[in-house]
């Protein structure tokens, strides 16, 4: 079966934690649900219209995290605008503020970018093409943002790879996040941590979540599972990679 290969990149991120109220505090990479809101953007679709193309049932969604990232909080100020007019009297009303503790994420090292890698496939062929199509020509629809717009970034099309449900009994290597209750065993080693990320939303916008396992800053992580595993071939500049995905919608 195939599976589109495509990287992202950016300076700054902040995926906002669905559980915060007064301050921004941000997931270390963008749950499944951002990944769609991404792919979406790239295609083109309208706001909230693809959540039945890209569920559980209809789509393959992955990430690996590839750079060591690090987060820093900054405060942001918050402007309330709800009409057009409160732009056009900024300047007689004054610049009236709020200050939202924000955590963003930044490379370790800044002359590099954050980088994740992500793994795609749709049950609808012309959706794999748009996109691929979309991805080699680098021209998305609308520009890609890892959070808030003014977080732009940019994506590197890989490979249209190849992948395969298997199965393994012993320790392997996983390239992934992890659902917590996919893991039977696991090695610890890296910096392994634990979080509650939204899996997916209802028609109704109501965040399905799920609780997460993964190594923060780019390592595999050694994982023992009765689950389905989601095997990926696909190269790089002639070089050939395989990465070990667990996914909820392949491993229920």
């Amino acid at each position: 079966m195939k599976i589109l290969v495509f990287d992202l990149f950016g300076k700054f991120a902040c995926f906002r934690k669905i559980y915060t109220n007064t301050s921004t505090r941000s997931y270390l990479y963008p749950p499944r649900t951002t990944i769609s809101g991404i792919i979406a953007a790239i295609l083109g679709m309208d706001f909230d219209s693809y959540y039945t193309k890209f569920n559980l049932e209809n789509s393959i969604i992955g990430i690996s995290i590839i750079s060591k990232n690090r987060t820093i909080v900054q405060n942001i100020n918050y402007i309330k605008i709800k009409t057009e007019s409160d732009i056009l009297n900024l300047d007689t009303k004054g610049y009236k503020y709020t200050q939202i503790p924000t955590e963003i994420i930044i490379p370790e090292n800044f002359s590099k970018n954050i980088h994740f890698r992500i793994f795609f496939h749709s049950n609808d062929g012309n959706v794999m093409e748009e996109l691929k199509r979309k991805l080699i020509d680098n021209n998305p629809y609308y520009p890609i943002s890892l959070g808030f717009a003014n977080m732009l970034g940019y994506s590197k099309f890989i490979d249209e790879g190849e992948y395969c449900k298997t199965e393994s009994h012993d320790f392997i290597p996983i390239s992934s996040p992890v659902s917590l209750d996919s893991i039977e065993n696991i090695h610890l080693n890296g910096e392994i941590m634990k979080d509650i990320l939204p899996l997916f939303f209802d028609e109704k916008r109501i965040p399905h979540t799920k609780e997460y396992i993964f190594e923060r800053n780019g390592h595999t992580m050694e994982v023992k599972t009765n689950k389905k595993i989601i095997k990926v071939s696909y190269k790089i500049d002639g070089h050939e990679y395989v990465d070990n995905l667990i996914l909820p919608e392949v491993s229920e």
